[in-house]
């Protein structure tokens, strides 16, 4: 992705050099292990003056890499505010164009992409409005992804917008219980109907007793371990919270959360649980399984 970035940046005369890109965009030795420093790293993406065939040429490049990676099946969160300063079209023209363009992407590629719309906890006024027309544009997405600064959860905000989401039969993604407390999860269990957590790490030691209300519901764990390490809010691989999980017979999924930025891949973080979690190689497949099972397109 920096590569891919650098080019657009070099299209577009930004004067960004390869190695300023990479610092942008991804960890570096010395970069401070914290959750603000995980979010700046996607804000090179906002100064980028995109255009129609950035855009489709970004869906082509993250199909390359799925194939790279032998990745069959992969639902992308994407979010539209960086875009639509950028391109004619409306908020639901462009979902529908981002969903073309990953249509004839992954065509005879024996990749299948599902997108997710990614809502930020911070969003402005013009992005919560876009999530509440879902219905001009649900043949486009599988589901919503409530995304970055937790801090900014707000239920009364999040909540009209899942309950039409889960209406139309789309589904509900909620990062939450990461940066924050262990509280953001339960609102979230409580009222939004989420068929994934993402993250949730908080939940083992706060609030244990909603793991057997989240097992009892299916409700599904989205673990990604580098990035809680590189975000600071695990201090080890060993004793990853996911592990009281497990034990507790949870569904959890293993994921990179983002593998340009924490410079990681599904086979990485599989090596790293396998060889610091213990876990038999049916252990694993069962995560592989969950993974196909919690798939939102497959709900």
């Amino acid at each position: 992705m920096p590569e891919f970035v650098y080019a657009l940046s070099q299209k577009h005369n930004l004067g960004l050099s390869l190695k300023q890109v990479r610092k942008s965009m991804t960890y570096q030795v010395g970069d401070p292990h914290d959750f603000q420093t995980f979010l700046k790293k996607f804000h090179i993406l906002k100064t980028i003056p995109w255009d129609y065939q950035d855009i489709i040429d970004l869906a082509h490049h993250v199909v390359a890499e799925l194939i790279r990676e032998d990745v069959s099946y992969s639902e992308i969160r994407f979010s539209i505010d960086k875009y639509l300063d950028h391109v004619n079209m409306t908020d639901v023209e462009l979902i529908k164009f981002v969903r073309q363009a990953f249509d004839d992407a992954q065509r005879n590629s024996g990749v299948e992409v599902r997108l997710l719309l990614a809502l930020k906890y911070e969003a402005k006024e013009r992005e919560v409005n876009t999530a509440h027309k879902v219905c001009e544009y649900r043949d486009s997405v599988v589901g919503i992804d409530f995304v970055g600064d937790e801090k900014y959860f707000n239920i009364d905000k999040m909540k009209p917008i899942t309950d039409k989401w889960n209406s139309e039969g789309l589904g509900v993604v909620v990062h939450a219980g990461e940066s924050q407390g262990a509280h953001n999860v339960r609102a979230a269990v409580e009222y939004l109907n989420p068929q994934r957590i993402a993250h949730g790490i908080r939940v083992p030691s706060e609030d244990p007793e909603l793991l057997d209300v989240c097992k009892d519901r299916g409700i599904c764990f989205d673990i990604a371990v580098t990035s809680n390490i590189l975000t600071g809010v695990v201090d080890s691989v060993i004793g990853h919270p996911a592990i009281k999980m497990l034990r507790n017979g949870n569904i959890i999924t293993i994921g990179t959360d983002d593998s340009c930025t924490c410079r990681s891949s599904l086979v990485k973080e599989y090596g790293i649980i396998k060889e610091n979690w213990g876990l038999t190689d049916e252990e694993i497949e069962q995560l592989k399984r969950n993974s196909i099972r919690m798939a939102l397109a497959h709900l």
